[in-house]
């Protein structure tokens, strides 16, 4: 559309154009309208949309027809002529402008006329292509512009309401309509360009016009000629010939200030205009439309004529424009800024300055004029005003800076408070000096606090209030050696709480008595919290200094830590040191717990992780000895809990104490205390999974830790859904219950339902309640399924029931353990019952006597009574149990067996449990009892004595807890499945090597007993257990045994005729 053909728009653009009209052949116009010629840059798209948006007739009787500058939708501005040519036929010419073009004439309408043509080519056909057009976008001078005025002020006949209401139409966009022009082109341009000639140069290049139009006429120009009737609605109407303006007017503060330059000189209009494109620019650039950029320009030329003449103009105005305007020049800004302070000063409104902070600071130059005021201001007295400004802008984090302010800030403070002194106006310098000692960081007046008291001073000595605000002061800013006499300073101090003399006392060593518990505190908390952690830290201070510890206490230290998170500006260095002077080894000890907890709280909370660490280690060796390591673990979760510190540092913190060789327990109980601070977040999830391994790693930690504490290591993982770690926790969770007594059991109960959202979650809650019920006692347990029955269902009962009877039956022991005691009686039962199948091979009394002879060496009567007891007992057991069982099942079957074996069928004796434990680790194999075994006559096989005893004590313990698992009548409350359910809990815990050690065995074990105890005890007299006849003969070794249960009975008469005694 434009293109420039050299480096500057001035020297020339190159404009893509069209013609559209009638063909021109056989000496006439030929045909409808139709684009006849066009260059290479123009398409068919544009075409259409120009057309559309150009559609003006041409003007009858002049031979350059009409003109418009309009818009199009995609296309910014388009340039249109319409013509009826010399030979009759119609034409129009269509130029694509850019804005940039239309920026670059900056209203100068006589130089875009010269694209007008007097006459249009003629064309026999279409396609045609045409070149470029080049023009060169003037700006119109200085006399150009006054020229323009002129025509406008001629055409408007000299009357300034007139033009006034033209300007107010076209920048508030109002359509203009002229009727009863002149025809002339160049007559009607220039009307428009002296319109244009009122306003900044940037806003000229987008007002369109049309030079003539018919009502028909749909064309988008704000600026119309008409020529008949009727006139448009809603648009301002301008009678050429009568001069005058009719229809819609609208008010605008820039026509009006122009309207008054005109008045004056229209040079002057056309320097204002200059001075305006700036300010009208940086207006419009904002996304403001035209009258409003245009009205703050005029308004802007108003405050800068009143600012630069010292004229009354709003403080607030001109701050605002201060802040805002980017276009304002330095020497305007300056006399902004010293107009906005002298109105502060004067009128006392400080905060109509706060602006000049924001806007002047690092601007050198406007921050002099400034300074310089201010010392002006202070020449003349106005110190308090001055202070005032100065002390509002340091105290801004975004006001000035730097050290000509604070040296000024310091010379208005000291000025203000000498005034204050010699008119003896104690109050207001007792106000004074708290403002300071209130804002003395911010406003950084601390290194003339010394020179504030020493002016101060005479008068503190009249008035209490003055004397405790000099004394605060004094302790914010005075150094050590100055501090310690200045809190000895008797004209002060005699102003000054009782405590405060008391304690000056002390220092100077005039009272040698024991210092009162709490008496730095006292003093401390009488100045008011906010002087509070500074005047704790200052007294410290003077009692270290002056030797004298015995005054630092546990409330001392107590509120020296309080003051740990506060910033004591100059006396941070000293918080540091005094906590430092206090660590060594003989004040720890004379501090004593309480009181040196208080110094790790601080190096906590002052994030000082190394020397905290050297302080844990340090008085976990002078004050808790070995006896007294959890009184040490609990400390450091105290302190950990109790001292709040960001989530970010705990793992430092934390990592300083592993660092430097803490122990595992009072580590442990330092990481509860952090993650119980915060809530167990999702930001420490790192520490929570070290304490976890902490936990599971240390034996010592297990039996140490509060159920409690397992509780919240679980619930963290529970809300994570962490089900590894849950596992490995409720393993924890049963031995600390009972340890907990009752009370544990809601808790359990609350774990239990947590663990919801799987099947195997489930399943591990179940597995956590089973664990608790072996460890529970036989009296307790019952009442505790009682009560987990009614809070969590008979299912979860009926499981925990189970737990509590297979408990009983295998006596309590690990089923590792339990499985040893089931292969020892397997074995023995199967040696010595398989030895009397065979009726025609029985041992003889010789062979027996023989094996026993052969075992008897090296026992003790004990033993020997042992085993001969040991083994009777064995016998009657096999009895008692075979016949329980007989009760229920006369025979067994086949088919009997094999249901039990497979989960299924009913339970109903203890061998009926042995069975269906067997057929859980067989998978539902049955396994045959008998073997290939070559039976011989020597029952007890290799054993020797001693292996003998043992075995047959083992033996005996297991068949008696079995039978005491069940009362002689009690009818066994179990299911296949509920025992299955216990034995897959009981199993999981047993590492996979010892399970593939063991799950064989225990296969055939428990198939193997309940079938020898049922062999052996067949058709067997069990008067031979008694004392009988046979029996007094089997003891005496007499009677060769006939069955195992006989065998049992003359190995017992053996052992019990060889015990010296009986």
């Amino acid at each position: 559309m434009l293109t420039q053909t050299s480096g500057t728009a001035q020297l020339g653009v190159l404009l893509e154009h069209f013609y559209y009209g009638q063909l021109f052949y056989q000496g006439r116009p030929q045909g409808e309208l139709q684009l006849l010629a066009s260059s290479p840059g123009v398409s068919s798209e544009q075409v259409e949309e120009a057309l559309n948006a150009s559609r003006i007739p041409p003007m009858p009787g002049v031979p350059n027809g009409s003109w418009a500058l309009v818009r199009g939708k995609s296309l910014p501005f388009l340039l249109a002529q319409a013509q009826i040519g010399s030979k009759g036929q119609s034409m129009r010419h269509v130029i694509l402008m850019s804005p940039e073009g239309l920026r670059g004439l900056g209203g100068n309408l006589t130089a875009l006329s010269r694209l007008v043509e007097g006459q249009m080519p003629t064309y026999e056909h279409v396609g045609n292509t045409v070149p470029p057009l080049t023009f060169s976008p003037t700006p119109p001078s200085g006399d150009d512009q006054q020229r323009a005025l002129l025509a406008l002020l001629g055409a408007a006949r000299d009357r300034m309401d007139v033009v006034e209401a033209l300007l107010s139409a076209l920048i508030q966009g109002v359509q203009i309509v002229v009727r009863g022009a002149p025809n002339d082109l160049g007559t009607r341009a220039g009307f428009i360009e002296g319109l244009l000639a009122l306003l900044p140069p940037p806003a000229r290049f987008g007002v369109t016009f049309a030079t003539h139009t018919l009502p028909s006429t749909r064309v988008d120009a704000q600026v119309r000629f008409y020529t008949d009737e009727p006139l448009p609605q809603n648009a301002l109407i301008y009678d050429w010939e009568k001069g005058q303006v009719d229809g819609k007017r609208t008010p605008d503060e820039y026509s009006k200030y122009i309207k008054s330059l005109l008045r004056l000189d229209l040079q002057m209009v056309v320097d204002q205009t200059l001075t305006l494109t700036p300010v009208a620019g940086w207006r419009l650039k904002r996304g403001e439309a035209l009258a409003e950029a245009l009205t703050y320009a005029a308004r802007r030329m108003v405050v800068d004529a009143a600012v630069t003449n010292n004229q009354p103009i709003e403080a607030a105005e001109v701050a605002r424009i201060l802040a805002e305007d980017p276009t304002l020049d330095e020497a305007t800004s300056a006399a902004y800024v010293r107009h906005l302070l002298a109105f502060a000063l004067v009128l006392e409104e400080i905060e109509q300055t706060d602006l000049l902070s924001l806007v002047v600071r690092g601007k050198p130059a406007l921050e002099r004029v400034i300074l310089q005021q201010m010392d002006d201001a202070l020449g003349v007295g106005k110190a308090d005003r001055v202070y005032r400004v100065l002390a509002r802008w340091l105290s801004n984090p975004f006001g000035f800076s730097g050290m000509y302010w604070v040296e000024m800030t310091q010379k208005a403070t000291i000025a203000y408070a000498e005034q204050l002194a010699q008119r003896r106006q104690i109050e207001a310098l007792n106000a004074f000096l708290r403002h300071v000692r209130k804002n003395q960081w911010n406003i950084e007046v601390s290194g003339i606090i010394p020179q504030l008291i020493e002016v101060a001073l005479p008068l503190a000595s009249l008035n209490e209030s003055l004397a405790a605000n000099v004394f605060a002061l004094g302790a914010s800013a005075l150094p050590g050696d100055r501090w310690r006499r200045f809190v000895t300073l008797k004209p002060l101090i005699e102003k000054l709480p009782e405590g405060l003399k008391r304690l000056a006392a002390y220092l100077n060593n005039d009272d040698r008595t024991i210092p009162p518990v709490g008496l730095m505190a006292q003093i401390a908390t009488e100045f008011g919290e906010e002087w509070r952690p500074l005047m704790i830290t200052r007294l410290i201070e003077a009692a270290l200094l002056a030797e004298r510890r015995d005054l630092i206490d546990a409330a001392a230290l107590a509120l020296l830590a309080r003051a740990a998170p506060v910033d004591l500006g100059s006396q941070e260095t000293t918080y540091l040191w005094i906590v430092r002077s206090l660590s060594d080894d003989a004040t720890v000890q004379r501090l004593g717990p309480a009181a040196a907890h208080h110094l790790l709280r601080i190096l906590l909370l002052r994030g000082r992780y190394d020397e905290l660490a050297a302080g844990v280690m340090r008085q976990g060796r002078l004050i808790y000895p070995p006896d007294k390591q959890m009184q040490f673990a609990n400390m450091l979760r105290a302190l950990f809990h109790d001292t709040r510190i960001e989530v970010a540092a705990v793992a430092p913190a934390l990592s300083a104490l592993s660092t430097q060789g803490l122990k595992p327990l009072p580590l442990a109980m330092a990481y509860y205390g952090a993650l119980e601070q915060h809530n167990w977040p999702p930001g420490l999830d790192e520490a929570a999974t070290e304490l976890t391994r902490l936990v599971f790693s240390n034996r010592l930690i297990l039996e140490a830790i509060q159920f409690e504490l397992i509780i919240e290591l679980l619930d963290y993982h529970v809300r994570r859904r962490d089900e590894n770690y849950i596992a490995r926790v409720t393993s924890l969770i049963p031995a600390a219950a009972i340890r907990r007594g009752d009370s544990a059991i809601d808790a359990l109960v609350r774990i239990y339902r947590s663990l919801d959202w799987s099947a195997e979650i489930k399943a591990t809650g179940l597995d956590m309640l089973r664990r608790y019920i072996r460890l529970s006692g036989d009296s307790f347990a019952p009442k505790v399924i009682a009560q987990l029955k009614l809070d969590l269902g008979a299912e979860v009962s009926a499981a925990l029931e189970a737990t509590h009877i297979m408990r009983r039956l295998i006596g309590g022991e690990e089923l590792a353990d339990y499985a040893y005691s089931l292969h020892t009686t397997a074995k023995f039962l199967y040696d010595t019952g398989l030895t009397y199948t065979d009726r025609g091979n029985l041992p003889s009394v010789p062979s027996l006597m023989s094996d026993l002879d052969s075992l008897n060496g090296n026992l003790t009567d004990a033993e020997r009574r042992a085993i001969a007891n040991a083994i009777l007992d064995v016998g009657r057991a096999l009895v008692v149990l075979s016949d329980r069982h007989r009760r229920f099942h006369a025979k067994d079957t086949d088919e009997q067996i094999q249901t039990q074996l497979d989960g299924a069928g009913n339970v109903e004796t203890i061998f009926d449990i042995f069975r269906v434990m067997a057929g859980y680790f067989g998978r539902g194999r049955r396994l045959s009892v008998r073997t290939d075994r070559l039976l011989t006559n020597h029952p007890l096989g290799d054993r020797a004595a001693p292996a003998l005893m043992r075995e047959v004590q083992q033996i005996n313990r297991l068949l008696k807890t079995a039978l005491r698992a069940f009362g002689e009548d009690e009818k066994i409350a179990l299911t296949p499945a509920a025992i299955r359910g216990e034995l897959e809990s009981l199993w999981a815990v047993i590492a996979l090597y010892e399970r593939r050690t063991l799950v064989k065995d225990l296969a055939i074990d428990l198939q193997r007993i309940p079938e020898l105890a049922l062999m052996i005890t067949e058709k067997a007299d069990v008067r031979t257990l008694q004392d009988s006849g046979v029996a007094k003969r089997l003891d005496m070794n007499r009677q060769r045994p006939e069955n195992t249960l006989e065998f049992y009975r003359f190995v017992h008469g053996y052992f019990k005729a060889r015990v010296r005694g009986d």
